[in-house]
C-alpha cells in the first residue's frame, strides 16, 4: 500500500511513522528543506494538564489536554524509543492567581483539583509524563514573597506541569523518520491539489518551479494553513468556521497568514 502525508510536522511525522510500522509505503512530503521546521518547533513545549483553560466552566478542555498530555510521551516512545528520554524538559510550573483575575483565587484552586481529578481517574498505571506524575496535586506555595509581588498576586500553585525542549524533539522526531527505509521524505514540495478516481488519489505538488504528479492508495492531509484549501480540491469541506494561529517565521509568513484568514472568510 502506499499512502501519501502532506505536512512533514510533528503531525504528518508520526502518522508517517505510525503507518511505516504498519508495513505502508510512505511519502512523507513537506515545503520546507527539512521536517518539523515550522509550527512544530516554534511554540512553548508545554504539556498541558488543563489548568491553564480554568475559564472553560464545561472542564472539556482541561479534559482534551490532559489526555493529549498522558499520550504524548508513549506515544512518541513507540515511534522513536528511548530517544525521547534525552529530550531536555523545563522546571515544573508555577499557576499564580493574580488579584485582579476574572476567577478568584479559590475558583482556580478548585478548578486545578478538578484537572488533578481527571489525571487519577483517566490515567492507568504509572503515567509516562517524562519522569514527572501529572497526578500530582497542585499545591499552595507558602513565602512566595521573594518571587512574586504579593501586591499583585493572591496565591500561588506549584503543579507538576512541564514543558520541553522543541528544538531537541523536533531533532528526534527527524532521526526517528530516517530510521524507517519505507518512509521516502519529498521536501521544499509545494502541494497543489490532490484529485481522487475510484480506485487511488493523486498529488500534485512542485518543487523549485516544476509540476509533478504521483499516484497513491490513500493520501492523509496533515498540512496546517494548507489543510482547508487541498481538501477543497477534492471537495471536503470544513463542519465549521476555521480560524488559523500562525507565528511569523519567514517574510512570507504574513501573505501566508492573510491568505489563510481570506480562504477561512469565504468559506464562511
Amino acid at each position: 500500500m502506499r499512502v501519501a502525508v502532506l505536512g512533514g510536522g510533528l503531525q504528518g511525522s508520526c502518522v508517517a511513522m505510525a503507518l511505516a510500522s504498519a508495513g505502508a509505503q510512505v511519502d512523507l512530503y513537506d515545503r520546507n528543506a527539512a521536517l518539523l521546521n515550522e509550527a512544530s518547533v516554534r511554540n512553548e513545549g508545554k504539556l498541558h494538564l488543563g489548568y491553564v483553560y480554568a475559564h472553560d466552566r464545561s472542564l472539556q478542555t482541561a479534559r482534551l489536554m490532559l489526555r493529549g498530555a498522558a499520550a504524548f510521551a508513549p506515544l512518541l516512545r513507540r515511534w522513536v524509543g528511548s530517544d525521547i528520554d534525552r529530550i531536555p524538559i523545563s522546571s515544573p510550573f508555577h499557576y499564580v492567581a493574580h488579584r485582579d483575575s476574572l476567577l478568584s483565587p479559590d475558583e482556580i484552586a478548585d478548578h486545578l483539583s478538578n484537572c488533578c481529578g481527571f489525571a487519577r481517574d483517566e490515567v492507568e498505571g504509572k503515567a509516562d509524563y517524562f519522569g514527572m506524575d501529572l497526578r500530582k496535586p497542585p499545591t499552595p506555595l507558602a513565602g512566595y514573597g521573594n518571587v512574586f509581588d504579593d501586591r499583585t498576586v493572591a496565591r500561588v500553585f506549584r503543579t507538576a506541569e512541564i514543558a520541553i525542549d522543541t528544538e531537541v524533539m523536533a531533532a528526534t522526531v527527524r532521526q526517528g523518520v530516517v530510521r524507517y527505509p519505507n518512509i521516502r521524505c519529498v521536501l521544499r514540495a509545494n502541494i497543489r491539489r490532490v484529485a481522487t478516481t475510484d480506485r487511488q488519489a493523486e498529488v500534485f505538488f512542485s518543487i523549485a518551479g516544476d509540476e509533478f504528479r504521483q499516484s497513491y492508495d490513500h493520501v492523509v492531509n496533515a498540512t496546517w494553513e494548507s489543510r482547508l484549501a487541498i481538501d477543497a480540491t477534492v471537495g471536503v469541506q470544513p463542519p465549521r468556521p476555521w480560524l488559523f494561529r500562525l507565528k511569523p517565521a519567514d517574510p512570507d509568513a504574513l501573505s501566508k497568514l492573510l491568505d489563510a484568514a481570506a480562504y477561512e472568510k469565504s468559506i464562511r
